[in-house]
């Protein structure tokens, strides 16, 4: 462990720690050369000596040095010191959007969005160098006074072509903002981080996670098979609009999602330009970002207005102006800072075009009125209704009775009339009744036939289809990965998913007696694992249970 005042690389002082992750501390520390601070990032000892650690780090330095945005937390220097790897990068003063989120619940909109879209800007910088951040969480989205937003740790960012949730046998990233699939071992692409982004965004706007639950295997289910309750049941100042993005965000199916970042910081800033949203404008880029009444920094997400822009730190409430109102020519300018610059989708020229036909549209059709081609006082249009609605019931038949006399006429008939017709009646009725009642018997005994041969198809033995077999054990495998988020066992873990893998396969070629003794075999693993601390015990406890289930419910051999 690296100690308070010691010099790593001969240049970097240590000056106190900073945070603790799954696979690395950052220590605050003071370039000597340059005379400034930075956040030094070790690997930990105990994962020094693992090629695979040591690799994904150099990847994490690599990754992060090649993306110059704004929006990105800034590598300045990578080396190895006694042993150790470690990352030297910009210093970002502040909390964490988690830490903001832990202590104040839901922020209001213009906040939301002012840190969002610079996070959407980081991504989208990213996504066009065709790579995936696949860790989106508040925890890796910066809020530093003063300073623009920051979107940090790439340590799993992975090109697109290889981004598949088992490239290191294990789904990396927090299981509350992965994509659903994802922990179904698909490929994670641009999507997969907006999916991320969505939950974010639900959580900024509502103060809640749209899943949750006491274990991890719940979140998991729900991320696989639930839908979020909607914003507005939550929260009611939430425009439509700004409830339709997090909705189309959060789509199970990856591919009716947004299939970038900037697709999504786009579609925000068009309908952000056409509602209100219960704010004023949000300030522009290169701004400074006004400080809080409390002390706070916030650490990497990005901006719309990306590289510059502030986030609102003062808290009103919801609905009052938070921050100073932009000219109105500025807000056709306001998203990615100009070096980034995403396309609207409807320009403003088009836009006066449509407003121009809009308004001679609307002459037109007051012109149409005024002349009675819309039915404006044409006597045909007006008696055509009148016709249809006067077939009320009980008003023809009082105005054909509206003479006097017959009123009393009516009432002396009506007893002798009725006792006659019912007596004519009877007769022919039961001529009829034995005619229909001859053909019944007849009738009754194909439904006889037919139900004797029911019985018998009646008592298959209920077996679980091989499709619910197959799901049940792809929910196993990403509980599986969710036991391992913490980035230890790794290759414990890759190898039992691999055995889950293949059990998938004996159950589809019908060899359930193998399938059984994989699963009682994994399950001792899991066991093992748990008790040397590798894993979660209590998600190692949900996962046996559930291999156990799989197992008594799996078919008799043929």
């Amino acid at each position: 462990m690296a100690t308070i005042g010691q010099l790593l690389l001969d240049r970097y002082h240590i000056e106190r720690e900073l945070a603790r992750g799954g696979m690395a501390e950052v220590f605050l520390a003071r370039d000597q050369r340059l005379d400034r601070p930075v956040a030094v990032k070790l690997l930990y000892a105990h994962l020094a000596g693992d090629p695979m650690f040591v690799e994904r780090f150099r990847h994490e330095a690599k990754t992060a040095a090649g993306l110059a945005h704004p929006n990105v937390v800034e590598v300045y220097d990578f080396g190895d010191d006694q042993g150790r790897p470690l990352i030297v990068m910009e210093y970002v003063p502040g909390d964490s959007l988690a830490d903001l989120l832990a202590r104040e619940g839901a922020l209001p909109i213009d906040e939301a969005l002012a840190i969002v879209k610079p996070v959407l800007a980081a991504l989208a910088h990213m996504h066009a160098k065709g790579l995936v951040h696949r860790d989106v969480k508040p925890a890796n989205v910066l809020l530093p006074p003063e300073r623009p937003v920051k979107l940090a740790d790439f340590g799993i960012a992975q090109a697109l072509a290889d981004a598949t949730v088992t490239h290191t046998g294990q789904v990396w990233g927090s299981v509350h903002f992965v994509a659903p699939e994802r922990l179904t071992g698909a490929r994670a692409t641009p999507a997969s981080d907006c999916y991320g982004v969505g939950i974010m965004l639900y959580r900024m706007l509502t103060g809640e996670l749209p899943f949750e639950g006491d274990a991890q295997a719940a979140v998991v289910a729900q991320q696989l098979h639930s839908e979020p309750m909607p914003i507005s049941q939550l929260r009611g100042d939430v425009p439509e609009w700004l409830e339709e993005v997090v909705a189309r965000a959060l789509v199970k199916d990856p591919a009716r999602r947004y299939d970038s970042a900037a697709t999504m910081l786009a579609a925000i800033e068009a309908d952000e330009l056409g509602h209100t949203v219960a704010t004023a404008a949000v300030p522009v880029a290169g701004a400074a970002r006004p400080r809080r009444a409390e002390t706070v920094a916030l650490e990497p997400g990005g901006a719309a207005s990306a590289a510059g822009q502030p986030v609102r730190r003062t808290r009103p409430s919801y609905g009052a102006a938070r921050v100073p109102a932009v000219p109105q020519s500025t807000p056709a300018r306001r998203g990615l800072p100009r070096s980034e610059p995403v396309p609207r989708s409807v320009p403003l020229f088009w836009t006066g075009a449509i407003l121009t036909g809009a308004l001679l549209g609307a002459l037109a059709l007051g012109a149409l009125y005024a002349s009675g081609f819309l039915g404006g006082s044409g006597g045909n249009r007006v008696t055509v209704p009148n016709e249809i609605q006067t077939p009320a019931p009980s008003q023809p038949a009082a105005a054909v009775t509206t003479s006097s006399p017959t009123p009393q006429a009516v009432a002396a008939p009506a007893p002798t009339k009725p006792a006659a017709p019912t007596p004519t009646a009877v007769p022919p009725s039961p001529t009829v009744a034995p005619a229909t009642v001859t053909p019944s018997p007849t009738a009754t005994p194909s439904p006889s036939a037919t139900v004797t041969v029911t019985p018998t198809r009646a008592p298959p033995t209920p077996r679980p289809e091989p499709a619910s077999l197959r799901q049940r054990i792809i929910e196993l495998r990403a509980l599986l990965q969710a036991a391992s988020f913490g980035g230890r066992a790794t290759r414990d873990i890759e190898q039992i998913d691999r055995r889950l893998e293949m059990l998938e396969r004996k159950l589809s070629d019908g060899k359930a007696k193998d399938a059984r003794d994989d699963l009682r075999d994994i399950a001792q693993r899991v066991r093992d694992l748990a008790s040397r601390n590798q894993i979660d015990r209590g998600v190692a406890d949900q996962i046996v249970t559930r291999l156990d289930s799989l197992a008594r419910d799996l078919p008799a051999d043929d």
